[in-house]
């Protein structure tokens, strides 16, 4: 092997160096491999295969921090396990007409890691009298992608100096020192005479050479022959010379001889001294003419070294340093090409033509390889969808679905990519809960295309196109000669191109410059094009989205505009549709540090569109404006929020004229006081149409934050509620949380109030509500 390798670019390194090389190589990456590649190398003679191998392994070798990197294990522990805690939480609610007056929830949290791979799993559970503890158990267990990455990361800082690997460590302005020194030292020696017996000596007490290199000439020759000593003494040898030329004739020979040899030492020294600025010029100039300026050189390695610092912080570089430098098994190789992984209920949220929705009882998995993505899962969704589907009387009803679905593609999502996904999907009754939908059955069938394309710096251009296919089974009582007979969508995806159709833009940037952000939408869906991935895009929508911010003052305030627009047929000609609008404007600045003032303006529009015209069916319409002040007040620290709104409800199916005007005022305290913390709050409505439909209300609660015996936090408060149309009632709140065996959490909450009239509508006004929860970690 040695002789094999002694032909090889490796030809000079020492046997033992090549023999730790080998040690290091051979233990973590496995023995044979290296004997194959070289035995391979031996026979056909060619070296590409044995440089590619032992040259990533060689740079791997040259960053490694001790003796501890010959050997590293592929995972510190088989098994590991993080109990983030256990939470049980029971809720007592006397309110007339509550669904339950007891609420009970389970919630747990645990990080697993198996062979340092990390997964999160979480379970939650919430159950009443009408939904038995055996309902609605949701767990999710998934990848945990960033701690794995991180993990990676620690392991690969613990065995290698990774500026050494990424080749951080090669200093370029050393090397242009060492050779503008030895440069200097040629140029300078020479200027050794009676009157300079170490010439190289004398200017490096004048000025180092990070200053000979950075300064220009000016500079130089300032710190070599400052003006402020130089000129006097020029001024004492022109006083000299005028001496010797005035009275040379009267003074005794000693004296003229002494005058003169004087004259010619100081001349002398200002010759050398001139002569020295002359030889630095020329070996900067030297220096400069072959490409190594020092400026440059310091400018292009800082640049180097941040760049090199960003990159370590890429996960791709994280990824290719982990497969070269770390030894990984089966099970680890497959993970690190994994981006997500989930199981059980969980959100996949991956964009609005392929899936957008909660799975349940499902199982997810995306990996990106080589800049090849592949994507697939499959579950369950549950979507109501009783009012878009509504004039359909109940033929299209969308009940749950088993879906699944698989997504191709290539290129990291956010920049430059492509996906090409396929769903299929079929409903079925969910019986859960007696929940029956009267829905026919069917198949559907969706391929969708996506595009992103990155655009200036920071901008993406993300466009779909999607079709879809639905067969219908008769699941009716009829004969068997006239059924149905069951086909698969996919065999009538061809069909119907226009209507079964959904088309989408999106195009967000940053403008840097002008401090600007924008988010445009817009996509259509065909009436008949159904997706069970995100049943919101489906049947005959048509939607236009905009988002502007604009910064002002260095990003001390905003501007901001968001309106979404959304179009839907219910029914089975088109002719009947929705119009929904929302529009939101936001403004806020920070004047100082502690006083930030802001306002906004809220609509929410809902439109029936008929043959017969068009009909308002719900405006919610809202003009707030608002205030934060902190600091001192009369010497005492605070902290107030004051909010001042008006409020329009316009609803048809709401009593009388259905109209309702608010005046809104809200405001909030907070003042520390030593181990104290006080709040006040304040929140009244004024009713001012003639019709009431909510009334005049007061809410107001003061209370303190208080600790006990160190481990007790409790906050007590008095509230009152008065609605001139419904009910008054004063009240205590009291929240008690207490720390058990360092590890133990339990919290008590009361919310008692005693009515001082009759109310109304007691279902809105309960008189109790207590809430008892403990959260326990195993350590």
């Amino acid at each position: 092997m040695h002789t094999t390798l002694g032909r090889s670019p490796f030809a000079g390194m020492k046997d033992s160096v090549m023999g730790e090389f080998m040690h290091y190589v051979g233990n973590n990456f496995g023995k044979e491999r290296l004997n194959k590649i070289v035995k391979s190398f031996s026979a056909a003679g060619d070296s590409g295969s044995l440089q590619q191998f032992i040259g990533k392994k060689l740079k791997g070798f040259y960053a490694i921090k001790g003796k501890e990197a010959f050997h590293i294990p592929s995972f510190d522990n088989l098994v590991g396990n993080d109990f983030n805690g256990a939470r049980y939480s029971v809720i007592r609610d006397n309110a007339t007409a509550a669904p339950s007056p007891w609420i009970h929830q389970w919630q747990v949290a645990d990080d697993l890691r198996i062979m340092d791979i990390p997964f999160h799993i979480e379970f939650s559970n919430l159950s009443d009298g009408a939904l038995p503890l055996r309902y609605n158990n949701l767990l999710k267990l998934s990848f945990d992608k960033d701690a794995f990455r991180q993990g990676v990361k620690k392991k690969l800082d613990k065995y290698y100096d990774l500026e050494k690997y990424l080749l951080n460590d090669i200093d370029m302005l050393s090397y242009v020192k060492k050779h503008f020194e030895q440069e200097l030292s040629t140029q300078v020696v020479g200027l050794k005479s009676s009157l300079l017996a170490d010439p190289k000596a004398m200017l490096l007490s004048k000025i180092s050479y990070d200053e000979l290199l950075k300064l220009d000439m000016d500079q130089v020759k300032e710190k070599i022959m400052p003006a402020a000593q130089i000129q006097p003494l020029r001024d004492q040898l022109a006083a000299y010379e005028e001496v010797i030329t005035k009275q040379g004739k009267a003074m005794l020979p000693a004296q003229k001889d002494s005058l003169q040899q004087l004259i010619n030492n100081r001349a002398g020294h200002l010759a050398s001294l001139e002569q020295m600025v002359a030889k630095v010029g020329e070996a900067k100039s030297k220096l400069s003419a072959s490409g190594l300026n020092a400026n440059d050189i310091t400018r292009l390695q800082q640049s180097a070294n941040a760049q090199t610092l960003k990159k370590w912080q890429q996960p791709a570089t994280i990824k290719e340093a982990a497969e070269n430098l770390l030894p990984q098994n089966g099970f680890q190789r497959f993970f690190k090409d994994i981006t997500a992984l989930n199981a059980g209920t969980f959100g996949a949220n991956m964009s609005e033509r392929t899936v957008t929705a909660l799975l349940s009882g499902g199982l997810q998995m995306e990996a990106l390889k080589k800049n090849n993505l592949l994507s697939g899962g499959f579950g369950k969704i549950k979507d109501a969808g009783f009012l878009k589907d509504a004039g359909l009387q109940n033929s299209l009803f969308s009940p749950a679905v088993s879906m699944q679905y698989a997504q191709f593609g290539k290129g990291v999502t956010g920049n430059n990519s492509t996906r090409i996904t396929v769903m299929n999907g079929n409903t079925f009754s969910p019986n859960t809960l007696h929940y029956q939908a009267q829905a026919m059955a069917r198949n559907m069938f969706v391929g969708t295309i996506s595009k992103t394309i990155k655009v200036r710096k920071s901008g993406t251009v993300e466009a779909e196109l999607s079709k879809s296919a639905t067969q219908f089974r008769n699941t009716g009582s009829i004969s068997p000669d006239q059924a149905m007979e069951h086909k698969s969508a996919l065999y009538s995806y061809a069909d119907d191109l226009l209507q079964t159709l959904s088309v989408g833009v999106r195009y967000q940037d940053d403008w840097d410059k002008i401090n600007l952000s924008h988010n445009a939408h817009i996509a259509y869906a065909g009436f008949g094009y159904n997706n069970p991935g995100n049943p919101s895009a489906s049947r005959g929508s048509l939607q236009y989205d905009l988002q502007l911010r604009k910064y002002v003052e260095k990003r001390k305030g905003f501007v901001q505009v968001q309106m979404a627009n959304r179009n839907y047929n219910y029914s089975a000609d088109g002719e009947q549709r929705w119009k929904n609008l929302q529009l939101n404007l936001q403004a806020r600045y920070r004047f100082t540090r502690n006083i930030t003032l802001g306002a906004r303006l809220n609509q929410y529009q809902l439109v029936r569109k008929t043959p017969a015209g068009k009909q308002k069916m719900y405006v919610s319409r809202k003009i707030a404006a608002d205030g934060q002040l902190s600091g001192d007040i009369a010497g005492i620290s605070q902290r107030s929020i004051v909010s001042l709104g008006f409020q329009q409800f316009d609803n048809i199916l709401m009593q009388h004229s259905g109209n309702s005007n608010l005046l809104l005022l809200q405001w909030v305290t907070t003042v520390p006081l030593q181990k104290l913390q006080a709040t006040a709050s304040i929140f009244y409505n004024k009713e001012l149409t003639e019709n009431k439909l909510i009334g005049d209300q007061l809410n107001g609660e003061l209370g303190i934050g208080y600790n006990l015996l160190k481990t007790v936090m409790v906050n007590s408060s008095l509230t009152w509620l008065d609605n001139k149309m419904a009910a008054r009632q004063i009240g205590t709140r009291q929240s008690i949380n207490t720390i058990f065996f360092k590890n133990c959490i339990v919290g008590l909450y009361i919310d008692w109030r005693k009515d001082l009239v009759t109310p109304v509508n007691p279902y809105l006004y309960g008189n109790f509500r207590g809430e008892l929860s403990v959260h326990y970690l195993i350590k």
